[in-house]
């Protein structure tokens, strides 16, 4: 499996990371039917999410900041109560979307895992790409 070494900034910090990109999910063909391929190719999505899920926090984070100033200099709260409760549901509907691929892919453990992680990363990625359209 290859490795890349990269550096993710947040803030104003920085933080080293040795682990796949995120983004280049061919890294994560499986080899082959083995379950050491199979377990190697989970492990690898794996990384991948947890890649994805740290940028959407800080997306969210960004996005939530951004609308308590909004709330401060205005007064007017209820974009950032819309905003997190529409954070809640995102993660409801997640669960509930991915969650229907993996038990349609049982009883074969590793196929419905690779379904529910395939799933996370495409909507998580999905939610990023709505988060970097900049506020008007």
């Amino acid at each position: 499996m290859k490795r890349h070494f990269f550096v993710l900034t947040i803030g104003l910090g920085a933080c080293l990371f040795n682990t796949v990109d995120a983004n280049e999910t061919a890294q994560c063909a499986p080899v082959g039917e083995t379950p050491d391929s199979r377990r190697d190719y989970i492990q690898c999505l794996d990384r991948q999410l947890e890649l994805l899920r740290r940028d959407l926090t800080a997306w969210q984070n960004k996005r939530q900041l951004q609308l308590e100033n909004f709330a401060k200099q205005s007064g007017i709260t209820q974009p950032l109560d819309i905003y997190l409760r529409s954070q809640q549901s995102f993660d409801s509907y997640l669960e509930d979307s991915c969650r229907w691929r993996y038990l349609r892919v049982m009883p074969d453990a590793a196929a419905a895992a690779m379904a529910y992680k395939h799933c996370e990363l495409r909507l998580i990625e999905q939610r990023i790409d709505s988060y970097r359209v900049p506020l008007d």
